[in-house]
């Protein structure tokens, strides 16, 4: 996974490419292939890579879930 940075969107919705990382990281730690520590340095990662707050990303996790849209 790359940690370059990249613009953050500011439309309600999270970017695909973000959702298809977070996606991956929540199928691998619910298989058992990543510790705690390191579903949560990816997650970090991933939320630098998108230059995103962590109000922004919260955001978007309220919004991928059911019924909280």
């Amino acid at each position: 996974m790359s940690t370059k940075p990249t613009w953050a969107s500011r439309s309600q919705d999270p970017p695909a490419e973000y959702e298809a990382a977070m996606a991956d990281i929540e199928h691998r730690a619910a298989q058992g292939e990543l510790t705690l520590a390191q579903a949560k340095r990816e997650i970090f990662e991933l939320r630098e890579r998108f230059a995103a707050s962590a109000g922004v990303v919260t955001g978007w996790a309220m919004r991928s879930q059911p019924g909280t849209a």
